[in-house]
């Protein structure tokens, strides 16, 4: 089984050695690299600024770079969960509870947390035309990553039948993180593990209004965990999270 797992500092030298020839070729481009912060306040500021000077660059402008650099500042959030603003809301439907904290909204990227009780499963979906990474804060959870098959149904043929196959799964305990691009592990789902758990989304739009569907799998295996490699048929169901599980 493949298991994209993201640990540390080793994972970001791609990313410091990038922002080392930005400085060398774009002049005069300063791009902060974070430290770790107390608030969220203070923190929300300086990602903000810095990712902005980083959208500048040539490398910014690609989305495999920017989630990779959006990672670092991802390590410097406070984790403390006091620091952050409280306003959990429960998502119905879900087969446990699952609560939703949408932390900062905006541009260059988007802020939320899930907090999700043991076993909970935050069924198939897709971000067309987003990004982002998930960081585990507390907890631990699995990311089944998926990529449809070609020529398949768009995801707003609420309904239409797709074939996908699993590409990779990630177990993320506390402090590991994995990363989505609009081309790269699009479609996936979460699954908490027996103690639950915390994660935090950074969220990017390239295209699109955040438009999205769930997808309900036709095959018990993509609820139970299929094998990596394994073809799995689903339906299209729309933003409906209730109409998700099998």
């Amino acid at each position: 089984m493949r298991r994209r797992v993201v640990i540390g500092s080793l994972a970001m030298l791609p990313v410091l050695s990038t922002l080392k020839r930005v400085h060398a070729h774009e002049a005069g481009m300063q791009v902060e690299v974070p430290v770790q912060y107390s608030s969220f306040d203070e923190w929300m500021q300086a990602a903000r600024e810095s990712t902005l000077q980083f959208l500048q660059t040539a490398k910014g402008r690609e989305p495999e770079y920017f989630i990779r650099f959006l990672a670092l500042w991802g390590a410097a959030l406070p984790h403390d969960l006091q620091a952050w603003p409280d306003a959990w809301t429960a998502l119905p439907g879900a087969n446990a509870l699952l609560e939703f904290n949408m932390l900062a909204g905006g541009r260059p990227f988007v802020v939320s947390a899930l907090r999700m009780a043991p076993g909970c499963l935050l069924p198939a979906h897709c971000h067309p035309g987003g990004g982002g990474i998930t960081l585990c804060l507390d907890g631990a959870l699995s990311l089944e990553h998926f990529q449809l098959a070609q020529e398949q149904p768009h995801f707003s043929n609420t309904g239409s039948l797709v074939e996908v196959r699993l590409d990779s799964v990630t177990w993320l305990t506390r402090d590991r993180h994995t990363w989505f691009t609009p081309t790269a592990s699009n479609l996936h789902q979460l699954r908490a593990g027996p103690q639950g758990a915390i994660a935090l989304d950074l969220a990017v739009q390239w295209e699109g209004a955040g438009e999205f569907s769930f997808l309900r799998f036709e095959d018990e295996r993509g609820a139970e965990g299929a094998r990596v490699g394994q073809t799995l048929a689903g339906k299209w169901t729309g933003m409906n999270i209730a109409d998700a599980y099998v």
